[in-house]
């Protein structure tokens, strides 16, 4: 189960690094304001407006309760990418992912 994480975290940060090097325009979404309920598994779907391209997704919060609260911003924006294409997973087994792949635990390290 910790490699399926491993893995996803990966393809989830290729897909950021992607998205990093694309146009200001695209690597800049912004995201619906609904959260994510009952485990449902959103889809992307893309609407363009103007000369923006929007992606619509799932919100996730930062704010989880737990001690990485503080400095899980980088992991709810993994979170975010992975719902958009239907990988949904909680923010800490994510986060013990980067944790173990990056060998740094530390709870402000974001």
């Amino acid at each position: 189960m910790r490699s399926r994480y491993r893995h996803l975290a990966m393809s989830a940060f290729a897909v950021a690094l992607a998205l990093a090097m694309a146009t200001p325009v695209l690597a800049a979404p912004r995201f619906t304001e609904t959260a994510l309920r009952n485990g449902s598994s959103p889809s992307a779907s893309v609407a363009t407006r103007g000369s923006g391209v929007r992606l619509l997704t799932a919100y996730y919060t930062q704010r989880d309760g737990s001690i990485y609260a503080d400095s899980n911003c980088g992991i709810a924006a993994i979170a975010m990418s992975m719902a958009a294409f239907g990988h949904v997973e909680p923010l800490l087994p994510l986060r013990e992912s980067v944790n173990a792949l990056t060998g740094d635990w530390h709870p402000d390290s974001g």
